[in-house]
Protein backbone atom coordinates (compact mmCIF):
# COMPACT_ATOMS: atom_id res chain seq x y z
CA UNK A 1 0.00 0.00 0.00
CA UNK A 2 1.03 3.51 -0.99
CA UNK A 3 0.99 5.96 2.34
CA UNK A 4 -1.52 8.11 1.24
CA UNK A 5 -4.02 5.16 1.52
CA UNK A 6 -2.33 3.79 4.71
CA UNK A 7 -2.19 6.19 6.62
CA UNK A 8 -5.62 7.30 6.74
CA UNK A 9 -6.30 3.03 7.39
CA UNK A 10 -3.96 2.81 9.57
CA UNK A 11 -5.97 5.00 12.28
CA UNK A 12 -8.68 2.11 12.40
CA UNK A 13 -6.16 0.55 14.61
CA UNK A 14 -5.74 3.16 16.69
CA UNK A 15 -9.41 2.73 17.42
CA UNK A 16 -8.73 -0.89 18.13
CA UNK A 17 -6.17 -0.05 20.52
CA UNK A 18 -3.44 -1.18 18.67
CA UNK A 19 -0.65 0.65 19.73
CA UNK A 20 1.84 -1.02 19.82
CA UNK A 21 1.38 -2.19 15.97
CA UNK A 22 1.35 1.31 14.99
CA UNK A 23 4.35 2.01 16.57
CA UNK A 24 6.40 -0.64 15.26
CA UNK A 25 4.55 0.01 11.64
CA UNK A 26 5.36 3.82 11.58
CA UNK A 27 8.97 3.02 12.96
CA UNK A 28 9.81 0.24 10.00
CA UNK A 29 8.74 2.96 7.66
CA UNK A 30 10.82 5.39 9.50
CA UNK A 31 14.11 3.56 9.58
CA UNK A 32 13.64 2.24 6.08
CA UNK A 33 12.86 5.97 4.88
CA UNK A 34 16.01 6.81 6.79
CA UNK A 35 17.93 4.29 4.70
CA UNK A 36 16.94 5.44 1.47
CA UNK A 37 17.53 8.70 1.84
CA UNK A 38 20.99 8.46 3.29
CA UNK A 39 21.63 5.65 -0.40
CA UNK A 40 20.57 8.32 -2.46
CA UNK A 41 22.01 10.69 -0.68
CA UNK A 42 19.09 12.44 -0.59
CA UNK A 43 17.23 14.56 2.40
CA UNK A 44 14.90 12.75 5.01
CA UNK A 45 11.71 15.55 3.97
CA UNK A 46 12.37 14.99 0.92
CA UNK A 47 11.84 11.57 0.87
CA UNK A 48 8.25 12.43 1.90
CA UNK A 49 7.54 15.45 -0.05
CA UNK A 50 8.57 13.51 -3.28
CA UNK A 51 4.99 11.32 -4.51
CA UNK A 52 3.07 14.54 -3.21
CA UNK A 53 4.93 16.40 -5.98
CA UNK A 54 4.02 13.65 -8.23
CA UNK A 55 0.15 14.07 -6.94
CA UNK A 56 0.52 17.82 -7.99
CA UNK A 57 2.24 17.15 -11.23
CA UNK A 58 -1.15 14.72 -11.87
CA UNK A 59 -3.67 16.75 -9.51
CA UNK A 60 -5.42 18.24 -12.99
CA UNK A 61 -6.00 14.52 -14.29
CA UNK A 62 -8.18 13.66 -10.80
CA UNK A 63 -11.84 13.99 -10.68
CA UNK A 64 -12.24 13.44 -6.99
CA UNK A 65 -9.77 14.64 -4.37
CA UNK A 66 -9.05 17.72 -3.05
CA UNK A 67 -6.02 18.49 -5.57
CA UNK A 68 -8.47 18.13 -8.73
CA UNK A 69 -10.77 21.07 -7.08
CA UNK A 70 -8.04 23.52 -5.51
CA UNK A 71 -4.67 23.81 -6.15
CA UNK A 72 -2.80 21.56 -4.40
CA UNK A 73 -0.41 23.48 -1.70
CA UNK A 74 -3.06 26.49 -1.70
CA UNK A 75 -4.07 27.00 1.67
CA UNK A 76 -7.26 25.80 0.96
CA UNK A 77 -6.67 22.50 -0.15
CA UNK A 78 -3.97 22.31 3.21
CA UNK A 79 -6.52 23.30 5.15
CA UNK A 80 -9.21 21.13 4.37
CA UNK A 81 -7.12 18.51 4.42
CA UNK A 82 -5.30 19.27 7.69
CA UNK A 83 -8.94 19.17 9.06
CA UNK A 84 -9.60 15.86 7.39
CA UNK A 85 -7.23 14.21 9.30
CA UNK A 86 -7.72 15.67 12.47
CA UNK A 87 -11.13 14.63 11.92
CA UNK A 88 -10.09 11.05 11.51
CA UNK A 89 -8.43 11.04 14.46
CA UNK A 90 -11.02 12.67 16.38
CA UNK A 91 -13.37 9.96 15.32
CA UNK A 92 -10.88 7.30 16.07
CA UNK A 93 -11.63 8.16 19.68
CA UNK A 94 -15.49 7.55 19.79
CA UNK A 95 -15.87 4.12 20.80
CA UNK A 96 -18.33 1.84 20.89
CA UNK A 97 -18.91 -1.98 21.51
CA UNK A 98 -20.86 -2.03 18.48
CA UNK A 99 -19.45 -3.96 16.03
CA UNK A 100 -21.13 -2.28 12.94
CA UNK A 101 -20.10 1.04 14.85
CA UNK A 102 -16.78 -0.26 14.33
CA UNK A 103 -17.08 -1.05 10.52
CA UNK A 104 -18.87 2.18 9.97
CA UNK A 105 -15.39 3.92 11.17
CA UNK A 106 -13.75 1.67 9.01
CA UNK A 107 -15.93 2.58 5.52
CA UNK A 108 -14.81 6.57 6.39
CA UNK A 109 -11.38 6.17 6.52
CA UNK A 110 -11.35 3.93 3.27
CA UNK A 111 -13.69 6.68 1.54
CA UNK A 112 -11.30 10.02 2.88
CA UNK A 113 -8.52 8.41 1.82
CA UNK A 114 -9.79 8.81 -1.69
CA UNK A 115 -10.46 12.63 -1.12
CA UNK A 116 -7.02 13.86 0.46
CA UNK A 117 -4.65 13.51 -2.18
CA UNK A 118 -4.87 12.15 -6.10
CA UNK A 119 -5.46 8.47 -6.65
CA UNK A 120 -5.63 6.42 -9.84
CA UNK A 121 -8.66 4.40 -10.47
CA UNK A 122 -7.22 1.21 -9.26
CA UNK A 123 -6.88 2.66 -6.30
CA UNK A 124 -10.83 2.65 -6.17
CA UNK A 125 -10.63 -0.41 -5.63
CA UNK A 126 -11.39 0.37 -1.58
CA UNK A 127 -14.75 1.20 -2.61
CA UNK A 128 -15.89 -2.61 -2.38
CA UNK A 129 -15.53 -2.24 1.32
CA UNK A 130 -18.54 -0.12 1.77
CA UNK A 131 -20.04 -2.20 -0.74
CA UNK A 132 -19.73 -5.45 1.12
CA UNK A 133 -20.01 -4.28 5.01
CA UNK A 134 -23.34 -2.71 3.61
CA UNK A 135 -24.15 -5.57 1.69
CA UNK A 136 -24.08 -8.19 4.43
CA UNK A 137 -25.68 -5.92 6.63
CA UNK A 138 -28.62 -6.19 4.32
CA UNK A 139 -28.37 -9.96 4.23
CA UNK A 140 -28.18 -10.19 8.13
CA UNK A 141 -31.31 -8.47 8.05
CA UNK A 142 -33.40 -9.71 4.99
CA UNK A 143 -32.26 -13.04 4.71
CA UNK A 144 -33.81 -16.63 4.57
CA UNK A 145 -32.22 -18.84 5.75
CA UNK A 146 -32.77 -20.06 9.17
CA UNK A 147 -29.98 -18.54 10.61
CA UNK A 148 -31.02 -14.76 9.43
CA UNK A 149 -34.14 -15.48 9.99
CA UNK A 150 -32.99 -15.42 13.88
CA UNK A 151 -30.45 -12.49 12.70
CA UNK A 152 -34.07 -10.84 11.80
CA UNK A 153 -36.03 -11.44 14.12
CA UNK A 154 -33.79 -9.83 16.69
CA UNK A 155 -32.43 -7.04 14.57
CA UNK A 156 -35.57 -6.27 12.63
CA UNK A 157 -35.81 -5.92 8.93
CA UNK A 158 -33.52 -3.48 6.98
CA UNK A 159 -34.13 0.16 7.58
CA UNK A 160 -34.58 2.62 4.96
CA UNK A 161 -31.37 3.76 6.08
CA UNK A 162 -29.32 0.38 5.21
CA UNK A 163 -30.83 0.56 2.15
CA UNK A 164 -29.86 3.92 1.30
CA UNK A 165 -26.00 3.27 2.47
CA UNK A 166 -25.73 0.13 0.42
CA UNK A 167 -27.47 1.67 -2.72
CA UNK A 168 -25.38 4.93 -2.66
CA UNK A 169 -22.12 2.89 -1.79
CA UNK A 170 -23.16 0.66 -5.05
CA UNK A 171 -23.97 3.63 -7.22
CA UNK A 172 -20.51 5.06 -6.08
CA UNK A 173 -18.28 1.67 -6.62
CA UNK A 174 -19.57 1.03 -10.06
CA UNK A 175 -19.78 4.78 -11.07
CA UNK A 176 -15.96 4.89 -11.26
CA UNK A 177 -16.45 1.98 -14.44
CA UNK A 178 -18.75 4.60 -15.92
CA UNK A 179 -16.04 7.50 -15.41
CA UNK A 180 -13.98 5.34 -17.44
CA UNK A 181 -16.32 4.53 -20.02
CA UNK A 182 -17.32 8.35 -20.41
CA UNK A 183 -13.19 8.91 -20.96
CA UNK A 184 -12.43 6.33 -23.25
CA UNK A 185 -15.50 6.82 -25.34
CA UNK A 186 -14.14 10.72 -25.41
CA UNK A 187 -10.48 9.52 -26.63
CA UNK A 188 -11.92 7.39 -29.56
CA UNK A 189 -14.74 10.10 -30.70
CA UNK A 190 -13.63 13.27 -30.07
CA UNK A 191 -17.40 14.60 -29.67
CA UNK A 192 -17.73 17.46 -27.56
CA UNK A 193 -21.11 16.41 -26.19
CA UNK A 194 -19.47 13.41 -24.49
CA UNK A 195 -16.42 15.84 -22.71
CA UNK A 196 -19.56 18.26 -21.49
CA UNK A 197 -21.75 14.61 -20.36
CA UNK A 198 -18.20 13.83 -18.83
CA UNK A 199 -17.67 16.78 -16.98
CA UNK A 200 -21.51 17.07 -15.98
CA UNK A 201 -21.20 13.73 -14.03
CA UNK A 202 -17.76 14.32 -12.92
CA UNK A 203 -19.46 16.74 -10.73
CA UNK A 204 -22.35 15.20 -9.38
CA UNK A 205 -20.02 11.97 -8.83
CA UNK A 206 -17.91 14.04 -7.00
CA UNK A 207 -20.63 15.98 -4.93
CA UNK A 208 -22.23 12.35 -4.18
CA UNK A 209 -19.33 10.64 -2.68
CA UNK A 210 -18.42 13.99 -0.21
CA UNK A 211 -22.29 13.68 0.61
CA UNK A 212 -22.08 9.83 1.39
CA UNK A 213 -18.89 10.86 3.43
CA UNK A 214 -20.64 13.93 5.16
CA UNK A 215 -23.65 11.52 5.86
CA UNK A 216 -21.59 8.86 7.21
CA UNK A 217 -19.52 11.26 9.39
CA UNK A 218 -23.04 12.15 11.15
CA UNK A 219 -24.67 8.88 11.40
CA UNK A 220 -21.16 7.76 13.51
CA UNK A 221 -21.04 10.60 15.69
CA UNK A 222 -24.97 9.87 16.09
CA UNK A 223 -24.70 6.25 16.65
CA UNK A 224 -22.10 6.97 19.54
CA UNK A 225 -24.09 9.57 21.09
CA UNK A 226 -26.70 6.79 21.62
CA UNK A 227 -24.11 4.39 23.11
CA UNK A 228 -22.99 6.79 25.55
CA UNK A 229 -26.60 7.35 26.30
CA UNK A 230 -27.06 3.92 27.09
CA UNK A 231 -24.63 3.84 29.27
CA UNK A 232 -25.19 6.48 31.60
CA UNK A 233 -28.67 5.29 31.99
CA UNK A 234 -27.51 1.71 32.56
CA UNK A 235 -25.16 3.84 35.18
CA UNK A 236 -28.44 5.51 36.51
CA UNK A 237 -30.20 2.70 36.81
CA UNK A 238 -27.39 0.48 39.50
Amino acid sequence: FKYTLTVPLAIYFIYKKKYKDVAISAGIHIVLTTFCAWWLGDSYLNMILKPLKVSASLSSKGFLDLSSILPLGSFAAMAIAAALFLLMIALAFLRTDSTEHENLLFIILSCIALVMVYHRKYDFFVLIIPVGIFMTRMIKKGGSDPAAVKMKNAAGSPSKTDRLLFITSAVIFFGVDIKTLFEGLERISGLSWIKTADSIYTNLYAALMYAFIVYLVILYIAEYRRYRTGVKAQGLCR
